[in-house]
């Protein structure tokens, strides 16, 4: 799991996911989509707020199952719009924090 946290930057489909060095703070930016302008889509300057599970378990370097069992362990916070399940990049975040102090 410390893999992300050490890593600077990692693909998820179009998208890119980093982290500054010498920094905990994770970054996900989609400007490789055909969506719009990021305005359009609701995005601040930082990037997508949501990710969906795929995303999220390729953000973590695991399977969508792995994924599906944190979240269903409550170690993972999820935001659902509707019936569709999303992932805040900041519980990403949260979760690689938690993982990194208890070892």
């Amino acid at each position: 799991m410390s893999d992300i946290a050490d890593a600077s930057v990692c693909h998820i489909f179009s998208g890119r996911v980093s982290r500054a060095k010498g920094s905990s703070a994770l970054f996900v930016g989609m400007s490789g989509t055909t969506n719009g302008t990021r305005e359009q889509r609701g995005e601040d300057a930082g990037g997508v707020l949501l990710l969906t599970m795929i995303e999220a378990a390729r953000v973590l370097s695991i399977g969508r199952t792995t994924m599906y069992e944190l979240v269903g362990a409550g170690e993972i916070d999820v935001v659902r719009i509707g019936r569709s399940v999303r992932v805040p990049v900041d519980a990403l975040q949260v979760f690689v924090d938690q993982q990194r102090a208890s070892q």
